[in-house]
């Protein structure tokens, strides 16, 4: 997850690029840096926070003519942002409730498989403003 690399804002990687295998592995595993007992630092925040926030031209989350192809430098990006809001004690908007959730409230990794039917959501749903 480190967005320490010479891209230039503009600079879209796609799961269609050569060499982005290891973002797409770095985006599967990102449950795993989200767990609070894992302190890996926040490295760049503000080049996350200016990709977040970027216009969906500029950063689109889907790309290709057909929108097949997923943006997987600015789901990174997401990730490390919130990562920051979420275990940066002292800054990070949400640390103080984040670190409260219990256990099988954290962020997992996916368990099963696709199902190609629409899912019923749960009815139990924890937002931030929910304390």
């Amino acid at each position: 997850m480190n967005t320490d690399h010479p891209w230039e804002l503009e600079t879209k990687v796609t799961t269609q690029d050569k060499n982005s295998l290891v973002l797409v592995i770095q985006l599967c595993l990102s449950f795993l840096i989200l767990r609070p007992g894992i302190h890996n630092g926040i490295p760049h925040f503000d080049l996350s926070l200016a990709e977040v926030y970027a216009d969906r031209a500029v950063q689109p989350l889907f790309a290709g003519v057909w929108k097949h192809s997923l943006n997987v430098r600015w789901m990174l990006s997401t990730i490390n942002f919130f990562k920051y809001h979420l275990k940066f004690e002292g800054e990070g908007l949400l640390a103080h409730l984040y670190y409260d959730l219990e256990p099988d409230q954290l962020p997992q990794s996916w368990v099963g498989k696709l199902k190609d039917e629409t899912l019923q959501i749960g009815g139990n749903w924890k937002v931030a403003y929910s304390k």
